[in-house]
């Protein structure tokens, strides 16, 4: 702890007939501050310097505002309440595009995540179409037979022999 923490003896004094002379004490305190006034001659003495500083206060001339002081016053808020606005309207502005940029970037995320997505599953079917375009070629010739097993007995005639499985 500081000396800063704890008032000192003379401050309590000081505040203690401050008070006093003001007319700030309870009843109780009061009575204390005059029997100690009564009975302890520095303590007067503190009291009687405090007294003649409130007197050469009180002879001090009135300060006085005039209608300028106001209205300077009255200037200088107005200038700080417009800072104050120009920096509340450029942070919000400055929000506000971060908001956009995070709505553009999550915007640009989501159409990206869809279009592979429709691109996976559209290439799986054209994967599929792919694969089976030979079968597709064909499917005119295969319609012209009735049965699998016709079919099967030409393949072991050696008919398709120029043919690889692969094309079939």
């Amino acid at each position: 702890m500081n000396d800063f923490d704890h008032p000192t003896e003379p401050e309590l004094v000081a505040a203690e007939l401050t008070a006093y002379l003001d007319g700030e004490l309870g009843e109780h305190d009061r009575l204390r501050v005059e029997q100690r006034l009564i009975s302890d001659e520095s303590y007067r003495g503190e009291l009687q310097r405090h007294q003649q500083v409130w007197d050469a206060l009180d002879s001090l001339p009135k300060a006085t505002a005039d209608a300028k002081f106001a209205q300077t016053t009255i200037e200088i808020v107005a200038q700080s309440a417009a800072v104050d606005e120009a920096t509340q309207q450029k942070t919000v502005k400055t929000a506000r595009w971060y908001w956009l940029a995070a709505a553009a970037v999550c915007t640009l995320f989501c159409f990206s995540l869809g279009y592979l997505a429709i691109t996976a599953v559209a290439s799986r079917e054209n994967n599929r179409l792919v694969r089976d375009l030979p079968m597709l070629e064909n499917l005119d010739g295969y319609e012209q037979v009735d049965s699998l097993e016709f079919l099967e007995l030409l393949e072991q005639s050696g008919l398709f022999s120029g043919e690889t499985s692969s094309d079939i």
